[in-house]
């Protein structure tokens, strides 16, 4: 992280910005200053015509079919495909432990999971990532 807040200092010195205001006192600012300079305010009456024609777009309803959601017996191939003693992820969760949670309540953990994909609230990280990999390559295959 230190090296993109010095990279981000550096750039803001390119541009001529040389009066010492890129010097920050506590990483309030030091993040306040890289937001400023890394995400420009956003004001349509600066847009091009091509910013435009995106606005415009993103306004639009998306009009595509829905996932088709988890069945259990595939979130159970999944979970069983796990190795249950390999060292958890930054989750905190064990393969192992995700097993013996399914174990108890299969229907509501695809219930959870479906949410996930109905919703698109998903943390790509560790064992998530990870499952919903497989769940996707499953899907593909079949």
């Amino acid at each position: 992280m230190e090296r993109g807040i010095q990279t981000c200092l550096r750039q803001n010195k390119k541009q001529g910005n040389d009066d010492n205001t890129t010097q920050t006192a506590n990483m309030t600012e030091t993040l306040a200053l890289m937001l400023e300079q890394l995400i420009p305010e956003d004001n349509p009456q600066d847009d091009t015509d091509y910013h435009r024609a995106i606005r415009k777009l993103a306004e639009q309803p998306i009009d595509t079919p829905d996932d088709k959601a988890f069945t259990q017996v595939e979130v159970r191939k999944v979970i069983v495909g796990f190795k249950p003693k390999k060292a958890p992820g930054p989750d905190g969760i064990t393969g192992g432990v995700l097993q013996l949670v399914y174990k108890g309540i299969p229907k509501t953990m695809t219930a959870i999971y479906n949410e996930c994909l109905k919703t698109g609230c998903f943390f790509p990280t560790g064992k998530q990532l990870e499952y919903f990999q497989s769940l996707n390559q499953a899907e593909n295959i079949a």
